[in-house]
């Protein structure tokens, strides 16, 4: 019986392995454009694979395949896919059956706004998932977000960086919307958070998440927190000296950068030509920096994008700070209008330099045996307040002037005596005295309305507006004269008075789609109205007495454009997602129309819970040019419109990189693009602003290509990034360096930062920052020779060779920058923070250009001139101390 039984068991295992055996079973099999029903008589016929079916089953389907040792099981999954049609084991066969019809299972939508508790400001970037589904999503730029997920009881999670999480539990019966208040939970004894987010898990790779709350922790330049100044520590992004000039990013100039606050256009971002920006850190909620996979909604610029937010203002109470350094001080208010419902915020900052600025040039100068002085003044005012029309309505107006001021104004009296070869006695006296004046002004302004309009579909409407005024004058004269013997004079003056402005108005709307499984769709539409207004107004000079004054007023130019984008995410299985969209830019001007298509694609593939690696592929296409003068001076930069003299210009860019997770503290990202430019326009070789721009401009084109790394500690006591960049960028146009190509002056073929910021107990932390980079290209006379022109009544003219363009480099670069940050006791319940720093601490002598001087000596009895280069230092050692008080 023992026997019997045994034998029946081992039966059975055997029975019911044979299914699973069949189809187990590999074969090779290749189907070139064949029916399903075709390719199902081979596999029966051929492969002895015991199908049974109906051929009035089958659907006409093409099949072309081929089939390398791959089982029976996933070779008919495949065939069958997406016929309606399934398998199972019967009775020794396998039956292929019509699928039953799906049931479908009501699925309902979570959303609302995530925000922070105590103030009810929104967070952007937060992630609000359900870990028991595994699916979840990411609040847009609002604060808002959707998740759809199966009805019944869910527990729902939301975080944010910097933030406690929380956890709900919500019984989903219909669409339910909801806010997400989060507790801070940002302490210097618990965990110390660097301001870089480059989460692999974020949905926008390719973009990097500031947080200008907590640069706090950085090096200050004087005693100032700077957005733009942690932009310049990012990978593919390079600087002139100290960050003067702009910054450059993967091979572009600095007018190809797009810089908006709450979607305005802000077209002068800095002051005091690049030291400091414009943004007050406490005003700033987010700052996003893409510089790769641009998205199809962005358009206009070539290179970089910064999309600034500003804050809402506090909504529950009023709060207030006073920040105070050696370069600037300011102050900020945020409040309720309506508790609850409606906000304002406003900051105003002043700068404090010409205090100091001015005795310390006078004594500067008297030291040269030179009267005068200098003098340098900015302000900045930004303002945002907003309204809760309805649970699903906002309306939100945000604003932002800033101006500076910059004179320099001296007068220099020599006298030289010496006796010629014959013995004759001569004195001469030599008067030099000049006067500059710079002032440029900046406004931007943004009005928006939010609505939900449906749980998974959100609409924003904007208006804007923007507006940069540059003003410039110079006075020179210098003055010969004879004192002995007799009396003689000899005079050169020259003066000039420039002027340009850029207007920009602009509407756009903005569709944003959330999908069942949390991908997302975006379309829109946006038209903006320029008017360009460059132009000198007057200049003029006099040799001898001889006086010639002129006058230039250039045409004023009114340009339209109108853009359409849609862009999709797209989820390829449980590993690869695709992200696609097109860019529709049109531009009118001149009564001539310029039209682009831009593409968008990026693809990304999970190789790991740690690893992912990703490729993209992206056009840019840019109306507005910047002008810049070959020589370092003034900032008088113009901005002017793409014409047929100029066309537009454009850039092809192509990437890929990793990013590793290696733990829940450190993440590394190494990327490696090209990018291919054509249209750029530029000034010819020889001209400068005070030149007719339309008639004294070349187009070209350039090229540029790398590799980067980022490596972010972003957790812990310590933390901090380091940041690489290897690129090679060239420019070439047909009347600059006799049409050859020649290094771009930003080519820095290598490029170091290094960020470490330490927290030492509950009340201090320090940092450090190390930057190094190669020297910038820069080209130099090696020659003067005179020409005499037949026909020319002024005679001779000195021609002076500079050689190959850009042939020479500047030395390398490198500063080291220190800061610590100490928390004081509250005073009457306000915090007080102190900040001390050093600047360039090991005083490197960076040279910003190198100047011609000339001095006018007494050789062999005659008075002649002798000239050399001299390298221009910026900024030595600086101390930097602030004080801040928050109530």
């Amino acid at each position: 019986m023992r026997n019997s039984l045994l034998f029946l068991f081992f039966l059975a295992l055997c029975v019911s392995a044979y299914p699973q055996q069949a189809l187990e079973k590999k074969i090779n099999r290749v189907f070139s454009h064949v029916s399903l029903e075709e390719a199902l008589y081979v596999l029966l016929d051929q492969d002895s694979i015991p199908l049974v079916f109906s051929n009035d089953l089958l659907p006409q389907k093409d099949i072309f395949v081929a089939f390398r040792n791959t089982p029976v099981r996933e070779a008919l999954e495949f065939l069958l896919d997406g016929a309606g049609l399934g398998f199972q084991w019967v009775r020794g066969t396998i039956l292929i059956q019509k699928l039953p019809a799906p049931v479908r299972i009501p699925r309902y939508t979570i959303s609302g706004y995530l925000e922070d508790e105590e103030s009810g400001e929104k967070l952007i970037n937060g992630s609000v998932w359900a870990p028991s589904l595994e699916m979840g999503s990411t609040t847009n730029g609002y604060g808002f977000f959707s998740l759809t997920l199966p009805p019944g009881l869910a527990e729902i999670e939301a975080a944010y960086l910097g933030y406690q999480s929380r956890k709900i539990q919500v019984l989903l019966a219909r669409d339910t919307f909801i806010d997400f208040p989060l507790k801070r939970n940002l302490t210097l004894e618990e965990v110390l958070i660097t301001d870089l987010d480059s989460s692999l898990f974020n949905k926008e790779h390719s973009a990097v998440y500031l947080n200008p709350q907590r640069n706090a922790a950085l090096p200050q330049l004087v005693g100032s927190n700077d957005l733009v100044r942690t932009v310049h520590l990012l990978p593919g992004v390079q600087t002139g000296s100290d960050g003067v000039g702009g910054f450059f990013v993967r091979g572009g100039n600095a007018g190809q950068n797009q810089i908006l606050i709450d979607g305005a256009m802000v077209y002068n971002y800095q002051h005091a030509a690049g030291l400091w920006s414009v943004f007050h850190p406490e005003t700033v909620k987010s700052a996003k920096f893409i510089r790769g996979e641009f998205p199809a909604r962005y358009g206009g610029r070539l290179s970089s994008i910064l999309d600034v937010r500003l804050r809402d203002g506090n909504t529950h109470a009023f709060h207030g700070s006073i920040d105070l350094g050696l370069a600037s001080g300011q102050m900020l208010l945020e409040g309720p209008l309506v508790r609850g419902k409606s906000a304002f915020l406003f900051s105003a900052r002043t700068s404090l330099v010409d205090l100091y600025l001015k005795p310390f040039t006078r004594a500067y100068k008297d030291a040269q045996g030179e009267d005068g002085q200098s003098n340098y003044q900015f302000y900045d005012l930004s303002g945002k307040a907003h309204f809760v029309l309805s649970p699903r309505d906002k309306l939100f107006y945000s604003f932002f002037s800033g101006e500076d001021r910059f004179g320099n104004a001296g007068e220099k009296v020599d006298t030289f005596a010496f006796s010629n070869q014959d013995g004759q006695f001569y004195r001469f006296r030599l008067r030099q005295a000049y006067a500059e004046r710079l002032s440029w002004r900046n406004t931007a302004q943004s009005l928006r309305w939010t609505r939900v309009v449906h749980p998974r579909l959100f609409m924003h409407a904007l208006l804007t507006s923007s507006d940069l005024r540059v003003e410039a004058s110079y006075n020179t004269r210098k003055i010969l004269t004879l004192l002995f013997p007799g009396e003689g004079q000899s005079a050169d003056w020259q003066r000039g008075d420039y002027v340009s402005r850029i207007q920009d108005w602009g509407g756009r709307v903005e569709w944003e789609w959330t999908g069942l499984r949390g991908t997302a769709s975006r379309a829109g539409v946006l038209v903006n109205r320029q008017a360009f207004s460059p132009g000198v107004l007057d200049f003029g000079d006099e040799d001898d007495g001889v006086e010639a004054v002129d006058g230039v007023a250039f045409r004023r130019i009114q340009a339209w454009s109108a853009s359409a984008f849609g862009e999709q995410e797209v989820r390829i299985g449980p590993s690869w997602r695709l992200d696609y969209g097109l860019h529709w830019s049109n531009w009118w001007v001149d009564r001539r129309h310029f039209s682009a298509l831009e593409p968008r694609i990026a693809i990304y593939r999970q190789l790991s819970e740690a690893l992912q690696a990703r490729a993209a592929l992206t056009r840019m296409v840019q109306y507005q040019h910047l002008l810049s003068g070959a020589d370092i001076g003034l900032p008088t930069d113009l901005w002017v419109p793409a014409t047929g003299k100029a066309p537009p210009t454009s850039v092809w860019q192509k990437s890929a990189g990793l990013d590793w997770r290696l733990n829940r503290f450190l993440d590394i990202s190494a990327d490696v693009f090209s990018k291919s430019f054509s249209g750029l326009a530029a000034y010819s070789e020889g001209a400068t602003f005070l030149d007719d721009w339309e008639r004294n401009i070349t187009v070209g084109t350039g090229s540029s290509y790398g590799a980067e790394l980022l490596v972010n500690k972003r957790k812990g006591k310590w933390g901090g990034w380091l940041s690489y960049s290897l690129s090679q960028t060239t420019r070439q146009f047909p009347l600059v360096n006799q049409g050859a190509a020649f290094p771009f002056k930003y080519d820095r073929r290598h490029d170091l930062k290094l960020v470490l910021v330490q927290a030492i107990g509950k009340r201090t932390e320090w940092s450090a920052v190390w930057v190094f980079g190669s020297g910038l290209a820069i080209s130099l006379p090696i020659d003067a020779f005179t020409v005499t022109f037949s026909g020319l009544p002024s005679g001779p003219v000195t021609v002076i060779d500079f050689g190959e363009k850009n042939r020479l480099r500047l030395p390398a670069y490198h500063r080291l920058d220190l800061g610590l940050n100490y928390r004081l006791n509250p005073l009457f319940g306000a915090d007080q923070n102190l900040r001390i720093g050093v600047y360039n601490a090991y005083n490197r002598k960076n040279p910003l250009y190198y100047q011609l001087k000339t001095e006018l000596v007494a050789t062999d009895g005659r008075l002649t001139e002798k000239k050399s280069f001299v390298g221009v230092q910026l900024l030595p050692v600086l101390p930097s101390l602030s004080y801040s008080l928050r109530f």
